[in-house]
C-alpha cells in the first residue's frame, strides 16, 4: 500500500513539472471535536469542511546557484547497526503504540477503530565524539566521516515536520541521503564534555516537556558523572523552562548550563545524546494520528516530572482553554458550550506561574481547546 502510494506520489510531481523547492500552501478548516474517552463519544460543534491541499510551483524558479549548492552537503545517517557502536545505555526497547479512532456516528466503523500499530524506536543514551550539534537541529554531524546520527531516519512518521530542523535542506528516504547545511557557516562553540538537550521545537513548551524534559530526568537517573560536563540548551527557553531544568539539576555540581544561541553550533569532544523519547509533529497543518506518539514509558516519566514537583492534590476539574489566537471565529459560541458541559474556561495560561500550571492541569481529568 505503502509503495503504490510512493509511486503514485513519485509520478505526480514528476507529471506536474513539481520541484522540492515547489512553494507549499495549505488552506485547512477543521470541525472542533469533543471527545470523552470514558464515552468512547464524539461532539462536533461546527460542520466539517473540505480540506484542501494545495501544491502551488513557484513562478520562474531558478535552479540553485553555485554559492546555494556549495553552502550545503549530503550526507548518510548512520544505521541502526552503525549507531548500536555509540550506545552507551539502552533505556527501553521499541514500544508498539497502538493508534485507533474514537468511533464518529456516520464516519467510521468500529471495524475500523484500530487502525494501526506503529513500533516507536528503542531509548538509548549515545556517547558521541568529536561531533558537531546546532541549536535547533536534531543532526549529529560527524565532520570527518561525511555522516550523521539522525534518529528520525529510524522514525517513519516524522517527514511533515523534518523542515523545521534548522540544518536540514531535504531528505531523500529513497537514497537514505541528507542534504544539510554546511556548519562552517555558523558560529562555533568548543566544549570537551556536553550533555545535549537541543533539539527541533525545543524552545517550545509542549514540546519540552514531553519530547525533552524526559530526555533530562533519563539523564539524571542513568549517568554517573565523574567530570564537569555542559548542559546544552536553547538560549530561548522561557522563565519556566529554565525553572524545570533548574529543578532537576540543583543538586548536581558536576552539571553547569550553557544556552546556544540561533546561528550557533557546538563542537563536541564527547556529546552525550539520548534519542528520542516521543514525536510531537511540529506544528502540523492536518490532523493525523501518527502526528502525536508518546509511549507509555515516556508518559510515566512526564507524571513523575510532575510528581516531582508535590502539587497539592485538589478536586478534580474540567478545563477548556481559550485560544483566540487560533483562529476560530465562533470561539463565544465554543466557550458556551464547554460551559454547559461543566467546564473551567481558563484564558491566558500562558502567563499562569510553572506551579499554578501544575496544580491546574495535573488536577484535570479532561482538558479541551483549538489545537
Amino acid at each position: 500500500m505503502y509503495l503504490n502510494y510512493l509511486k503514485k506520489l513519485i509520478r505526480f510531481f514528476r507529471d506536474n513539472k513539481i520541484s522540492t523547492k515547489t512553494k507549499i500552501e495549505k488552506i485547512i478548516k477543521l470541525p472542533i471535536i469533543f471527545f470523552n474517552y470514558k464515552k468512547n463519544s464524539v461532539v462536533e460543534l461546527s460542520q466539517v469542511e473540505t480540506k484542501t491541499i494545495e501544491l502551488i510551483q513557484t513562478p520562474n524558479q531558478a535552479e540553485p546557484n553555485q554559492a546555494e549548492q556549495n553552502s550545503k552537503e549530503l550526507i548518510k545517517p548512520l544505521s541502526r547497526n552503525e549507531s548500536n557502536k555509540y550506545c552507551v545505555k539502552k533505556i527501553h526497547s521499541k514500544s508498539n503504540v497502538k493508534m485507533s479512532l474514537p468511533h464518529v456516528e456516520g464516519i467510521n466503523s468500529d471495524s475500523i477503530k484500530n487502525i494501526y500499530d506503529i513500533n516507536f524506536i528503542p531509548i538509548n543514551i549515545y556517547s558521541f565524539m568529536n561531533v558537531y550539534q546546532a541549536e535547533a537541529s536534531d543532526i549529529i554531524y560527524f565532520p570527518n566521516k561525511n555522516k550523521a546520527f539522525w534518529n528520525k531516519s529510524f522514525m517513519k512518521f516524522h517527514g511533515i515536520e523534518m523542515h523545521s530542523d534548522s540544518m536540514i535542506d531535504n531528505y531523500c528516504p529513497i537514497k537514505n541521503e541528507i542534504s544539510i547545511y554546511k556548519f562552517k557557516a555558523y558560529e562555533c562553540l568548543e566544549f570537551e564534555n556536553a550533555i545535549s538537550l537541543l533539539g527541533v521545537a525545543s524552545v517550545n513548551v509542549t514540546h519540552f516537556i514531553t519530547e525533552f524534559i524526559p530526555k533530562l530526568m533519563l539523564y539524571i537517573e542513568n549517568l554517573s558523572l565523574t567530570k564537569d560536563y555542559v548542559l546544552l540548551i536553547s538560549n530561548d527557553l522561557d522563565s519556566q523552562q529554565l525553572e524545570m531544568v533548574n529543578h532537576f539539576i540543583k543538586n548536581f555540581k558536576k552539571i553547569s548550563l550553557r544556552k546556544i544561541k540561533s546561528g550557533q553550533y557546538v563542537s563536541c569532544k564527547n556529546l552525550i545524546y539520548c534519542s528520542a523519547v516521543s514525536h510531537l509533529c511540529n506544528n502540523a497543518a492536518y490532523p493525523h494520528l501518527s502526528n502525536i506518539v508518546i509511549p507509555s514509558f515516556t508518559r510515566k516519566i512526564i507524571r513523575k516530572f510532575y510528581e516531582s514537583f508535590e502539587i497539592e492534590s485538589k478536586p478534580k476539574r474540567k478545563i477548556y482553554l481559550s485560544r483566540k489566537n487560533r483562529g476560530i471565529t465562533n470561539y463565544e459560541e465554543v466557550e458556551r458550550f464547554f460551559k454547559n458541559k461543566g467546564y473551567e474556561v481558563i484564558v491566558d495560561s500562558h502567563l499562569l506561574s510553572l506551579k499554578k500550571k501544575l496544580e491546574i492541569f495535573g488536577n484535570a481529568t479532561h482538558i479541551a481547546g483549538p489545537g
